[in-house]
C-alpha cells in the first residue's frame, strides 16, 4: 500500500490540479452537470474506484451539481 502524503505534499501537488481544493484531510472537486449526466459520472467513477480498489465520497445532487470527495488519510 502507498504511504499517505503529508499535509504539505498535498497542498503542493494539488495546485497543480485546477478545481481542486484540500481541507487537509480529504481532497475535493465539484461538478456542474445536469442531473442526468451526473448520475452517469458516479456509476463511471465507481466502475474506476473498483478498478483501483478505492473509494471515494460522491455526491449527486438536483440543484448544487455533483461532486467527488477522497480522504487523503
Amino acid at each position: 500500500m502507498a504511504e499517505a502524503l503529508s499535509t504539505e505534499q498535498i497542498e503542493e501537488r494539488i495546485r497543480e490540479l485546477p478545481g481542486w481544493t484540500t481541507d487537509g484531510r480529504k481532497i475535493e472537486r465539484s461538478y456542474s452537470v445536469q442531473h442526468i449526466q451526473g448520475a452517469a459520472f458516479v456509476v463511471h467513477l465507481a466502475a474506476i474506484q473498483d478498478d483501483f480498489g478505492h473509494h471515494s465520497d460522491a455526491t449527486l445532487g438536483h440543484v448544487r451539481g455533483s461532486g467527488v470527495s477522497t480522504a487523503t488519510r
